[in-house]
């Protein structure tokens, strides 16, 4: 599927939500290098207010991989067949109709989703463009996972399924452009990609590491 064209205006979608600013993956506590420990100690404070507000923020997300399964599974029975129904979404979803039931009330609860006639169930606005994110989101990191880092088909959309309903408008972005910029024909990317394909991941003494901060990432 290619949504590019499309993106700008179907994207209207709660990013997972790091800090303007804040980096995933900072460090709690580690002293920079140079630095007194008073300020090593006000860094690291500073550090550890950024993580907890960013774990703050991954909890509220409102959009779980439940719910995206949901939306994305209404929206392509409704392509496939004309229409979506309970039954219908219990099936595919392999779950009962009482969880499914549970489940699409707080779908209509929320504004996502709608009943017409008492039986056919559609996306609402909001709901359909949460429903088109997570399909991009799905479609551009699978294309990641396996046309740049060399994952058979099968573990890329496994994988993709997992992140889809987290990654943000700008993050899709820049996946689909780094995507697209090792997937030309040219010779630079050629042989970066064959070099990154036999890539063996070295740990150099951990103070003089580039990558990792608190702990070799290596060793995980």
């Amino acid at each position: 599927m290619d949504y590019t064209h499309s993106y700008e205006s179907v994207l209207v979608f709660r990013p997972c939500g790091f800090l303007k600013g804040a980096r995933p993956g900072v460090p709690v506590s580690r002293t920079v290098m140079g630095a007194s420990p008073r300020q090593g100690q006000g860094q690291g404070q500073e550090k550890r207010f950024m993580n907890n507000e960013v774990w703050k923020e991954f909890a509220a997300h409102e959009v779980t991989h439940s719910v995206a399964h949901y939306l994305t599974t209404i929206q392509e029975l409704r392509q496939r067949k004309g229409y979506a129904i309970l039954k219908d979404v219990a099936e595919d979803l392999q779950v009962t109709k009482g969880s499914a039931s549970v489940q699409l009330k707080n779908l209509k609860d929320r504004g996502l989703v709608s009943e017409v006639d008492r039986h056919h169930l559609c996306l609402t606005e909001d709901g359909e463009k949460v429903a088109l994110q997570v399909i991009y989101n799905r479609e551009v990191a699978t294309n990641f996972f396996h046309k740049v880092l060399g994952l058979d088909h099968v573990d890329a959309e496994i994988n993709a399924c997992k992140i889809e309903h987290l990654l943000s408008h700008e993050a899709s972005q820049r996946l689909l452009g780094l995507v697209q910029l090792l997937s030309q024909d040219d010779p630079t990317v050629a042989g970066f990609l064959k070099k990154f394909s036999s890539f063996q991941i070295t740990c150099p003494d951990h103070e003089n590491c580039g990558v990792c901060e608190d702990a070799c990432i290596g060793d995980s």
